[in-house]
């Protein structure tokens, strides 16, 4: 077993105690370090505050900036002969540098361009209270949609809350194989046509300007790749062909569902059904509420929302998902 990394904590205010929360069983505290002299001597959580300086004088493996002043500390250190390869931010997303590289491009779009987009956040969630860290997500790219799923997953189980698993509008099955990670004693029902949209969901689309899809777009995937990215397969039940047509004598009801289907008449197809089958404390994320590419969704949506009065939250993930809670 390899022994814990020695690291100093460069804060004492609450981030510091965020680290703390998180390291002290796991790593190896010498102490915490403070440029503010009156500090020196003192006791945070249990550890000695120390000047800066010490860094110079004992062996460690790395100092962990606990502050949200990122760049202007790293910068301090580094001005101080302090090795970058031994400076780790616990708060990188505080970061204005790393936030300006992330968002390099969008300026230019914005500024350049006039497209108006929204700046780029870097998201995590950093004081998680779970034990293991989460499987890889199916998109990296949409930390918020996936962590917020992992979480009304988490919800599910522990409020006891019963039901299979579904999602309507599978393509690829990316966003299926999370649902399979973590509901993997539960029956996980999959509704795609597996060939595209639909020809009959298209007229809405074109009569009310709601998007430009058409019957090729989504067409490269297949039954066979879906299942081969689950890792509990055998809980998968596909039912392939065009919604709610697949659904007829289906006797089953759901606690988590979600609906990725980017059309007006799907998407109010989808609601409509599982709604009333969907149990007390159970969840239905639709995904591309807040799209500007699929305007039905959101019209499809807010009408189901006028007439049950159903409960809802929109979330600031990639393609403005909505959660419709029950």
């Amino acid at each position: 077993m390899s022994l814990a990394a020695k690291v100093f904590v460069m804060g004492t205010g609450s981030a510091a105690k965020d680290f703390l929360s998180m390291a002290r069983s796991r790593l190896d505290v010498l102490a915490l370090l403070d440029n503010n002299s009156a500090k020196h001597g003192t006791l945070v959580d249990g550890y000695k505050v120390l000047d800066p300086t010490i860094l110079h004088e004992v062996e460690y493996d790395y100092v962990v900036i606990a502050a949200r002043a990122v760049d202007e500390i790293r910068a301090g250190l580094v001005d101080a002969s302090i090795s970058d390869n031994k400076i780790i931010a616990f708060y990188a997303s505080y970061s204005h540098e790393l936030n300006d590289l992330a968002n390099r491009d969008l300026a230019i779009l914005n500024g350049k361009l006039g497209l108006g987009l929204a700046p780029l956040g870097l998201a995590t969630m950093y004081l998680d209270h779970a034990d293991d860290i989460s499987p890889p997500s199916a998109d990296p790219c949409d930390f918020v949609r996936n962590k917020a799923i992992e979480l009304a997953a988490r919800q599910v189980r522990n409020r006891g809350v019963e039901g299979a698993v579904a999602e309507l509008g599978v393509y690829k099955g990316d966003q299926a194989r999370l649902i399979n990670t973590f509901f993997p004693d539960r029956t996980l029902y999959l509704f795609d046509t597996f060939a595209g949209f639909s020809e009959r969901d298209l007229g809405a689309e074109s009569a009310n300007d709601y998007s430009s899809a058409n019957t090729d777009d989504f067409i490269d995937t297949s039954v066979e790749l879906v299942l081969s990215k689950l890792a509990h397969a055998h809980r998968a039940k596909i039912f392939e062909g065009y919604f709610p047509d697949t659904a007829a004598g289906i006797e089953e009801k759901f606690a988590f569902v979600s609906l990725d289907v980017d059309l007006f008449e799907t998407t109010r197809a989808g609601l409509n059904w599982f709604y009333e089958r969907l149990n007390p404390g159970g969840y239905i994320f639709v995904h591309d509420y807040n799209n500007r590419r699929y305007l039905g969704v959101r019209e499809a949506v807010d009408t189901f929302i006028a007439s049950t009065k159903a409960i809802c939250v929109p979330l600031p993930d990639f393609a403005g998902s909505i959660v419709i809670c029950k």
